[in-house]
């Protein structure tokens, strides 16, 4: 029998399975993550439908440029479908995030390059699909290791909001500090850019360690 660790946590009935991490390690995706996933394939493919219509039926000559980004919609919705069919067990998270993002460029791209005839509404509704998809990715992952998982991102939250606030603080406050004198404009802006540097890296670190955390290395290291 291996001596390599061989068990993360397992929640009974929650759907999500025990994950090895070892040699032959296998991750299984939540059930709640594979049914999101399944909503955003059907919510994708039903937006391509209204898509290859605009494109096909909505001008009086085919617009191929947004009949091809849709046909690649049609190809990522797929993948997500795989997915939540218990497809790609190796990286459900990465095949998840390239999908998001065949989906959401399609889309941006398409939408430039209609000329008005797509909608607005059309390409909001993509970005909520979009934006769900990646949900879904991150849940994938970080379900693997939960505990350091959430550990990590609420550190970065900590870094997160104080810089949030900042930012929007010097937005609100624009008009007056254009009216300080030059040298206080100054002084402020590099303690400013000092410190918005800090807590970005902050974030972003925490953020990029709650995902590593969860990296199963099926070599048997982390």
């Amino acid at each position: 029998m291996s001596t390599q660790t061989q068990t993360e946590s397992a929640v009974g009935g929650s759907g999500r399975v025990t994950a090895s991490i070892g040699a032959g390690a296998e991750y299984r995706v939540p059930g709640g993550a594979r049914a999101l996933a399944a909503a955003c394939a059907l919510g994708v493919l039903a937006t391509s439908a209204y898509g290859l219509y605009l494109g096909v039926l909505g001008t009086q000559h085919t617009a191929w440029f947004i009949v091809s980004f849709e046909v690649v919609a049609v190809l990522a919705a797929a993948i997500v479908a795989a997915v939540a069919r218990g497809w790609f067990r190796d990286g459900p998270g990465m095949a998840m995030l390239c999908s998001a993002g065949a989906i959401g460029g399609g889309t941006l791209l398409a939408y430039k390059g209609s000329a008005g005839i797509m909608p607005v509404g059309f390409v909001l509704v993509r970005a909520a699909l979009v934006a769900f998809t990646l949900a879904c990715a991150a849940w994938m992952v970080l379900a693997r290791n939960p505990g350091p998982a959430v550990r990590s991102l609420v550190r970065a939250a900590m870094f997160g909001v104080p810089l949030a606030a900042i930012l929007a603080g010097v937005f609100v406050m624009r008009g007056m500090v254009a009216t300080l004198p030059g040298m206080v404009t100054l002084l402020g802006g590099l303690v400013g850019f000092l410190l918005v540097t800090s807590l970005a890296a902050g974030a972003v670190h925490c953020t990029i360690r709650a995902f590593e955390v969860c990296d199963i290395d099926e070599s048997g290291g982390r």
